[in-house]
């Protein structure tokens, strides 16, 4: 699943910062469904950093490209 905070209402995206330490937008949180967070990418990075990293989390939690 995938969340975007922007979208939701305030209350809402305040407790998802709290609850992610979300400190500097963009953040990306990969989170296993268990609620654990697996990984992170905080602000801009490269496009092929930020797939790099997209596509690994992802692939770590079971999550990445289907065959």
């Amino acid at each position: 699943r995938f969340a975007l905070v922007r979208g939701l209402g305030d209350v809402y995206k305040r407790q998802l910062t709290v609850k992610y330490n979300v400190t500097a937008y963009p953040t990306y949180v990969i989170i296993w469904p268990d609620g654990k967070i697996d990984s992170r990418i905080v602000a801009h990075s490269s496009p092929t950093v930020f797939i790099e990293k997209m596509q690994t989390g992802l692939e770590r939690i079971g999550a990445g490209p289907q065959p």
